[in-house]
């Protein structure tokens, strides 16, 4: 039987999680002949590597195992999809779990139904220090647009919500570069060529893990800064040799204010820092459809009196 869905799971120095995990695959509802699991060793350094040729042992049939160089999240997916032999792709960070067994049924289900490119699901935020889980969007048992569902920020920069077909990712050639927040470039991509997207928001499917020390979003690197300016020129380069499309648009608008808030806030950079006022000039044509007020208010500013002013006012405002 052909499998519908390859789950590939980026694994790197997360023994304490990695269990978690695998079972909340393997507890789904739906036949195991639908799926398959791709567990990629980033190169880990604890005894992560071995727990995945455990859990390949125990499952020969269902489970494959890669081992590589430590290469960052986005090329251990990458590595992943090219072993894939579903039809449809979804990537579960290692440290995260899925909290609802019937999830691959609920998927089908809308296969079946919409045959879309995409599906979108709702998550939840697990606290890794209080132990709470919290809701952060509503459930949405009603039919929600895609204009509204980018606006709103049910279709956002993550990976992991999404299921994605894997002719759309290879015939458009949408794989992970290489760095931080690379998902943000990558979905930006998938709202360009998805011709048909779905969405699964009724409950939460997936529990993602905020607060793991060590984990990547638990960091402020001043070295990210680079990568942040880059995935702003990616976006703003491919807007340049792309006709308008309004709701790749919004969502580009909201990485733009994303990433100015970011830099400007956790990275303290200001309106001194040459590149940063620069990249934010260069690229402002992220702007050009904004998803809310706010953003509306930081594009009017951008553009009547430059960047540069505008951290400047931000600064002050913020005292």
């Amino acid at each position: 039987m052909e499998r519908i869905f390859s789950i590939i799971v980026p694994v790197y120095n997360v023994a304490n999680y990695l269990d978690k995990a695998i079972e909340s695959i393997l507890s789904q509802t739906i036949s195991r002949d639908v799926y398959e699991v791709i567990l990629v060793d980033d190169g880990s350094t604890d005894n992560s590597g071995i727990k995945c040729d455990t859990w390949r042992n125990k499952n020969p049939d269902l489970i494959k195992v890669i081992h590589k160089e430590n290469g960052g999240l986005g090329f251990a997916r990458n590595s992943g999809l090219e072993m894939a032999s579903g039809e449809y792709i979804i990537f579960l960070d290692s440290d995260d779990y899925w909290i609802d067994n019937d999830a691959l049924g609920r998927f089908v289900s809308t296969i079946k139904k919409d045959d879309p490119d995409v599906i979108v699901f709702k998550n939840c935020i697990y606290d890794e220090e209080t132990g709470l889980v919290k809701e952060p969007k509503k459930d949405r048992k009603e039919k929600i647009r895609l204009e509204d569902a980018v606006k709103l920020e049910y279709f956002d920069f993550s990976a992991w919500n999404k299921v994605v077909k894997k002719s759309l990712l290879v015939n458009n050639n949408i794989n992970f570069k290489k760095g931080i927040s690379e998902d943000m470039l990558w979905s930006y991509k998938i709202l360009l060529c998805a011709k048909k997207i779905s969405f699964c928001l009724e409950k939460s499917v997936y529990a993602y893990r905020k607060g793991r020390s060590g984990s990547l979003t638990a960091q402020k690197c001043d070295t990210y800064r680079e990568e942040y300016f880059q995935i702003m020129d990616d976006i703003g380069n491919i807007m340049k040799l792309n006709k308008k499309n309004r709701i790749a648009d919004l969502y580009a608008s909201t990485v733009y204010i994303t990433l100015f808030r970011y830099l400007r806030n956790n990275l303290n950079l200001n309106e001194k820092d040459t590149q940063f006022v620069l990249c934010l000039d260069r690229n402002k044509r992220m702007l050009r459809h904004c998803a809310n007020r706010k953003i509306s208010i930081i594009r009017f500013l951008i553009y009547v009196i430059g960047a540069q002013n505008t951290i400047l006012l931000f600064k002050r405002v913020h005292r």
